[in-house]
Parts: structure tokens; sequence; C-alpha cells
């Protein structure tokens, strides 16, 4: 991936082209604050964050890193395709911190560390009414 003038934008068509294969379906991504937020859809029957899905993402944004794509925060929402756009709320969220990127970059934290991490922060809870 090379610098643009907007790579957030260029990182968000990326994984919604590159993970439509395997049910993961982006509807929207967005920089806002300095944090890059992607909404997906899933066809995943399973309750919750599909760790399968937050595992395939992850190693887009960090591939993305060792192409030059510059680390921030990310926040990833997860819907059921199933559910109507207008009516459905989210399944749950899971994030990565600009950090964790650049510990990885330096050899300060694994690969198996760093899944840790992004699965601590798998909320549930937050996304209900």
């Amino acid at each position: 991936m090379t610098a643009s003038e907007n790579p957030y934008r260029e990182l968000g068509e990326h994984i919604e082209e590159h993970l439509m294969a395997e049910g993961v379906y982006v509807t929207d991504h967005t920089l806002t604050d300095g944090t890059f937020h992607i909404a997906y859809e899933t066809a995943s029957p399973e309750e919750g964050v599909p760790r399968s899905e937050m595992g395939s993402i992850l190693q887009e944004l960090l591939d993305a890193r060792a192409d030059g794509w510059p680390a921030t925060d990310v926040v990833v929402w997860v819907y059921d395709a199933d559910e109507p756009a207008d009516d459905r709320e989210p399944k749950g969220k899971w994030e990565t911190r600009e950090g964790w990127f650049h510990a990885f970059d330096n050899d300060n934290l694994s690969e198996t560390d760093l899944s840790t991490l992004v699965i601590s922060t798998v909320d549930l809870e937050a996304t209900r009414g």
C-alpha cells in the first residue's frame, strides 16, 4: 500500500475487498478524532464477535502497517448481516491501539501478545441499548 492523501479510505477499501470472501462485509470506514472506525456485517452465526474475523482484520491491519499505513487507534463494530440495517444493534466491538502497533513493529510485543490484547477489548455489553 502506498501513502496517499487518505490512507484510511484506501485501507478500508482494501479490507473490504480482501475479506468479503470470508463473510466480512465492510459497510463503513471513517477517521474520526484520530481513531479509524470500521463497521462491518458478518454472515457468521456465532454470537458476539467472531474471533476468526477479528484475526483476519487484525492481519490485514498488520500487513498494511508493513506497507506503510500510519498506525492509529482502530475501533471495529460488528453487525449481523441478517438483521435489517434500520433496526439492528451491534453484535459487539473491539479495538486496537496505536501504541500496540508500534510495540509490535519494534518487537516489544509478540503476535500472541498483540492478539491477547485485542481480544481483551471485545465489548458486547457497551453495544446493548
